[in-house]
């Protein structure tokens, strides 16, 4: 385990999610966020998976640990700003950018939905979860695609 490519896939992943997080036009885009906010994983995989020595398999196995970490850092951030923004107040850098975006399309559909009506927290620790569960995954496979890339030759 290289974990000087494990380290830079962090930086790369959890860099991006700060930039989300800081900007704040990205408030305004909606649920589109949300996709944006899951980038961070394919930043985190490809930036390990292209530093680390081996094969396939090696680089998709540091992908997998870099995406793990910054699905943790997504999940911990998703619930910061739902659950500290919850009456309109300010997180310590503004609103949070891209993840308010998702938790005001996430507010909005409570209405729809009964069962967010009923339970937010559950429901909103259910996609915190699943959002650093689908980064981790984008980030493996990001980083098996980035080993792999550098031996196709694409003009023989």
């Amino acid at each position: 385990m290289h974990w000087r490519a494990v380290l830079v896939g962090v930086a790369w992943g959890v860099g991006y999610l700060a930039v989300c997080y800081l900007y704040p036009a990205l408030e305004r885009v909606g649920l589109v966020a949300g996709l944006l906010l899951l980038g961070s994983g394919a930043l985190a995989g490809a930036a390990a998976g292209w530093l680390a020595r081996g094969g396939p398999a090696e680089s998709a196995r540091h992908g997998l640990f870099a995406g793990a970490v910054t699905g943790v850092v997504f999940a911990a951030a998703f619930w910061h700003v739902l659950s500290v923004s919850r009456f309109n107040s300010f997180t310590p850098f503004g609103h949070g950018g891209a993840f308010f975006a998702v938790k005001l399309s996430f507010v909005y559909s409570a209405g729809d939905f009964p069962v967010i009506a009923r339970n937010p927290g559950r429901v909103g620790g259910a996609i915190a979860i699943a959002g650093g569960a689908v980064i981790t995954l984008v980030a493996a496979y990001a980083g098996y695609v980035a080993s792999v890339r550098e031996t196709v030759d694409f003009i023989g």
